[in-house]
C-alpha cells in the first residue's frame, strides 16, 4: 500500500503510546492482524479488492486525522501539564484509562471499515490467510516463547526503556536500574497471548463463513473488532493486571526520578507531538 504513508507512521507511533500501558511491544504484536492497511500482507487482493481497500482505509484514515487526532491533541497538552509538577498515581492511571478508550475506538472502527471487502474474500483467499496466520503464529511462539526466559526478561526491559527514553532522553543508571527490577516482576505471558490470538482469529474465521448473510455478518464482524478481549483466558487477564499494575508503578517510580532536563525534554516532546496532531488534523 502507497496510500498516505506517513499519517499511517504516526498513528501508529500513537498506538505505541496508547498500548505503553501494556508492555509496549509485546502488546503491539497485535497489530499486525488486526490494522487494516497489514491485510495485504495475509491475503492477495485482485485488483477490484485493492481499489476497494485503499477507498476503504483512505475513509478510515481520513476519520482519525479528523475526528482522532484533534483529541490526542488536547490529551497529550494536560499530560503535559500534569507533568510539570510531577504525575501522581491517579494520573498515571487516567493515562492509562484514556489511552486504552483511544485504542478501542481504533478497533471499533475496523469491522465496519472491513465488512464491504470482507464480503468479496474467496474460500481460496481465507485458506491463504489463514496459512498466512499460522507462519506469523510460529514466528510469535518462536521468539516469544520459545527463547529463553532471561532473554525473554531483558527485551522487555529493553523495549520500556527505549519507549521511555524517547520522551525522556537518555536515562541515568539508577533509572535504568527500576526498569531492570520491574522486567524481574514481569510475568511472561507468551503463551496465553497467543492462546488469546489464536481464538481470536479462530472466530474470525467462523464468522467469515457468514459473509453472504448481509446485516448478520455485518454485525458479527463489528462486535469481533469491538471486544478486543475475546478468547483471553482468566490467567490470562491475571498476568495483564499484574504486569499494568507493576507498569504504572514503574511509571510513578521513573516520573518521581526525573532531573529537571528529563522533565523538560518530556514536556516538550509531548507539546511537539500535540502541535504535530493539530497540525496533521487539519490537512
Amino acid at each position: 500500500m502507497k496510500l498516505n504513508k506517513p499519517l499511517r507512521l504516526l498513528l501508529v507511533t500513537f498506538l505505541l503510546f496508547a498500548l505503553s500501558g501494556c508492555a509496549v511491544k509485546f502488546i503491539y504484536n497485535q497489530l499486525d492482524w488486526l490494522i487494516p492497511w497489514y491485510l495485504d500482507d495475509y491475503v492477495t487482493l485482485d485488483p477490484l479488492q485493492e481499489l476497494q481497500f485503499d477507498a476503504q482505509l483512505e475513509s478510515y484514515l481520513n476519520w482519525h486525522r479528523r475526528q482522532q487526532l484533534p483529541v490526542y491533541a488536547e490529551f497529550l497538552e494536560w499530560v503535559a501539564d500534569a507533568a510539570e509538577d510531577g504525575l501522581d498515581l491517579t494520573e498515571i492511571e487516567q493515562i492509562q484509562l484514556r489511552t486504552e478508550g483511544f485504542t478501542g475506538q481504533l478497533f471499533s472502527r475496523l469491522g465496519p471499515s472491513l465488512a464491504t471487502l470482507f464480503k468479496t474474500l474467496t474460500d481460496e483467499q481465507i485458506e491463504e490467510m489463514y496459512v498466512n496466520f499460522a507462519r506469523e503464529n510460529d514466528k510469535y511462539r518462536k521468539k516469544y516463547i520459545e527463547e529463553k526466559e532471561i532473554k525473554q526478561r531483558y527485551k522487555r526491559a529493553k523495549d520500556v526503556s527505549k519507549f521511555i527514553q524517547r520522551w525522556t532522553g537518555p536515562l541515568e543508571e539508577a533509572q535504568q536500574d527500576k526498569i531492570s527490577q520491574w522486567s524481574r516482576q514481569y510475568k511472561l505471558m507468551g503463551e496465553e497471548f497467543l492462546q488469546s490470538r489464536q481464538n481470536w482469529q479462530l472466530r474470525l474465521k467462523d464468522v467469515l463463513q457468514q459473509r453472504h448473510d448481509g446485516d448478520q455478518f455485518e454485525r458479527l464482524l463489528n462486535d469481533l473488532f469491538a471486544n478486543r478481549g475475546l478468547g483471553r483466558s482468566d490467567q490470562f487477564k491475571q498476568k495483564l493486571d499484574h504486569n499494568q499494575q507493576r507498569l504504572k508503578q514503574l511509571y510513578l517510580d521513573l516520573d518521581q526520578s526525573l532531573s529537571p532536563d528529563q522533565r523538560r525534554h518530556l514536556i516538550n516532546k509531548l507539546h511537539a507531538y500535540a502541535e504535530d496532531f493539530r497540525e496533521l488534523s487539519g490537512q
